[in-house]
């Protein structure tokens, strides 16, 4: 992450990934991985204007025994 000098922008923590659930499963740890919100940086008030690059490392594993086809999935970033 870089900013600018009068910026005091924080990074939020890092996310462990979630552990692997079955197609239809019921979630068991919704507080785990990207299955909830998580706060990639934040600023104090009046000290986030300007520019701000964040960078993040986004893997999705899946099993070798995972069927074929087509899978999607829904990554939504909003910056306030």
């Amino acid at each position: 992450m870089d900013q600018a000098a009068t910026q005091t922008v924080t990074a939020g923590p890092v996310v462990q990934p979630a552990p692997g659930i079955a197609p239809g499963a019921t979630l068991t740890d919704p507080a785990q991985g990207l299955k909830v919100a998580r706060t990639m940086a934040t600023a104090t008030a009046g000290h986030g204007l300007g520019t701000a690059h964040l960078t993040a490392n986004l893997a999705l594993n899946a099993p070798t025994s995972t069927p074929a086809g087509t899978y999607t999935a829904t990554l939504t970033l909003t910056a306030i």
